[in-house]
């Protein structure tokens, strides 16, 4: 198995960066391969998160790193400053028609079990890169907030989340 991991705020957020390389790591040793590609311009410039990222150098290394790839994992920040996130160290996304809502539900139980989580809806407009993922890659997609102040639990929700695609049929 193959997992494309992308971060779409890399260059804003240093913190997304951060949890991408802890995911990587719990899944090399779970002996699942992963692909990560890393924004390397400022949303404020271009988001990624949006259509307007369609014809990228970024599009078309996700569209490279698919060849093997079973799953998709976007990764992005929130800061713990910004209301009414605020009380939450994780948000898993949710858009219909582009996200499993049962997947959806069962890692946002998973992480409940050490964190402050909750299953947030975001339009398919504001994700491109799951929305790419899922329409024309047709990969299963996750897509998770990470709370820049909720640095000393990311080491065992990438585990857990590693845990859970590797078990992922």
């Amino acid at each position: 198995m193959v997992v494309i991991i992308t971060v779409t705020d890399a260059v804003d957020s240093a913190t997304s960066v951060a949890f991408s390389k802890l995911l990587t790591t719990s899944l090399k040793y779970r002996r699942v391969e992963s692909e990560t590609l890393v924004a390397t311009q400022s949303q404020a410039i271009q988001d990624l998160s949006t259509s307007e990222a369609n014809n990228t150098e970024y599009a078309k290394e996700m569209t490279e790193a698919s060849a093997d790839a079973e799953f998709h994992i976007d990764i992005r920040t929130f800061s713990d400053t910004e209301s009414p996130t605020v009380s939450y160290d994780f948000i898993v996304i949710s858009a219909e028609g582009i996200t499993d809502r049962n997947l959806d539900s069962a890692v946002t139980e998973t992480l409940s079990n050490f964190s402050d989580v909750k299953l947030g809806v975001m339009p398919y407009e504001k994700m491109y890169t799951s929305a790419y993922a899922k329409v024309v890659l047709r990969l299963p997609t996750l897509s998770i907030l990470v709370n820049e102040g909720s640095v000393d639990l990311y080491r065992a929700a990438a585990d857990e989340i590693a845990e859970f695609v590797e078990n992922y049929e």
